[in-house]
Order: C-alpha cells, then sequence, then structure tokens
C-alpha cells in the first residue's frame, strides 16, 4: 500500500502460555482502503494460507503462499479476464536463502530493508495494544541478561 494503516479493532484469543493463538485485526489506511488478517493456530485449526484483494480494478487471490513446495494457486481477475494458475513451487525458505546471497554477493538488492521490518514490528505491537495483549519483551527476560 505504500502507507501505513491505523488499526480499528482486534479479536484475540491466548493460550495459557500467553501465546497469541488466534487473531483477526481490521485495518485502515489513509488513502482510505480497509484491511483485514488473520490467523490461528489454535489446536482446533488446520494449516490455511490465503491471501484476497479486491480493487476497483480487479482482484487477487493466492492460495498458499507460505509452504508453496505443497501446491500453491494464483488467481487475477481483471476486466473480465481471468487467470488462474496452480503450481509446485521450491519452499520459501529456499527463496530466501537465494535472494540472501544474491544480495551479500552484488547480484541484486533486498527487496525489504530494516525500515520496513520496523515498520512491521510497529504494527505487530499496535495490533496487540489494541487488543489488549502484552506486547512482546516487556517484562521478559533474555538469554545473556541481567534480572
Amino acid at each position: 500500500m505504500g502507507e501505513e494503516p491505523d488499526v480499528l479493532s482486534v479479536e484475540a484469543k491466548e493460550d495459557p502460555a500467553d501465546v497469541d493463538v488466534a487473531l483477526a485485526a481490521d485495518l485502515r489506511f489513509p488513502s482510505g482502503a480497509t484491511g483485514r488478517i488473520s490467523g490461528r493456530m489454535d489446536e482446533c485449526s488446520r494449516f490455511c494460507a490465503a491471501v484476497s484483494i479486491s480493487g476497483e480494478a480487479g482482484q487477487l487471490s493466492l492460495v498458499n503462499p507460505l509452504v508453496p513446495q505443497l501446491g500453491h494457486r494464483y488467481q487475477l481477475r481483471k476486466g473480465g479476464e481471468v487467470i488462474d494458475r496452480t503450481f509446485d513451487q521450491k519452499t520459501t525458505y529456499a527463496c530466501q536463502l537465494e535472494a540472501f546471497l544474491a544480495a551479500t554477493q552484488g547480484k541484486a538488492s533486498n527487496l525489504t530493508d530494516a525500515e520496513d521490518g520496523l515498520k512491521q514490528m510497529q504494527l505487530i505491537d499496535a495490533v496487540y495494544a489494541r487488543g489488549g495483549l502484552r506486547l512482546r519483551g516487556e517484562g521478559e527476560t533474555h538469554i545473556g541478561q541481567s534480572v
């Protein structure tokens, strides 16, 4: 989107160890676009990863972009045309390693930078705060840190 969203609402479920096993958040971007992110990893859920984007120009749907070696689907609907592809891919870890090696060997630049990583963590913190969850790192003792 090229802009940072505001967190409108959050629904969260934690397990007894304070792990967020289910979370959904509604977002609004300065441009007026809205979005919803959600995830589950409780004992009742099965793995499912999907992305759906709708706009005035069309719709994009991705099924299983996180573990494409187990099958992946890409569908784009735009102006009455539909592009629908199903294919197997190498693991996302292999792609990450290739991108890292290319960047460190000067063959390509990173697709994201440290600033992008910080923005992602700020959004996660904003979602946790809005959902009443404890921010990770608060009151924790880390390896090598004195109490």
